[in-house]
């Protein structure tokens, strides 16, 4: 079965020439303006300049399918992947390193009409076709594909990077020099 993946999706993808039960796949990196944001927020404890920077990369891999169902109306249900090399510091030894990761991602966006109804009232995860995906609301005939990726890439990256786990934190020694 022969695919066709687009190498090209909008930051926020309107949804109105999208087919009803027909899914769309897409592979995307830094040359869309939205990834290299989402790169660039990544690299932002990186000393400018650093040549390293070149080797950064984010790599973003998505199925979208339109779905129908009496109360929700249309939904879009989003699985894929992102991937990136990216800089940050050490948090024990505050050197630069490159760092890697790499993030499951599991959407659905339903209409934002819907967002006060009881059914997902204060709601963070929705069960459909058998598996929980995280919930989001779009509005005006488009789903915000930027806010969902770089909202999992920020909950799933590693919020304290360690270079080497025997090296000293520095702070410490820092805090023992002033006590003395």
């Amino acid at each position: 079965m022969s695919e066709n993946i687009l190498k090209e999706l909008p930051a926020k993808l309107g949804i109105s020439k999208l087919v009803n039960n027909k899914t769309y796949f897409y592979e995307v990196n830094k040359d869309q303006d939205w990834v290299r944001e989402i790169l660039n927020e990544l690299n932002e404890n990186a000393e400018p300049g650093n040549i390293e920077l070149e080797n950064t990369d984010l790599r973003i891999s998505l199925e979208l399918t339109k779905k129908y169902k009496s109360f929700e109306g249309e939904f879009f249900l989003v699985k894929g992947r992102a991937e990136a090399n990216y800089i940050t510091r050490c948090v024990k030894s505050l050197e630069e390193i490159l760092f890697s990761f790499e993030v499951d991602l599991k959407a659905c966006f339903v209409d934002g009409a819907l967002e006060k109804d009881d059914a997902y009232h204060e709601q963070l995860e929705t069960f459909q076709e058998n598996e929980m995906f995280e919930l989001y609301f779009y509005d005006k005939k488009q789903i915000d594909i930027h806010s969902m990726v770089n909202e999992q890439i920020f909950l799933n990256v590693e919020q304290y990077p360690i270079k080497d786990s025997n090296v000293e934190n520095p702070w410490l020694s820092l805090q023992t020099d002033t006590k003395q």
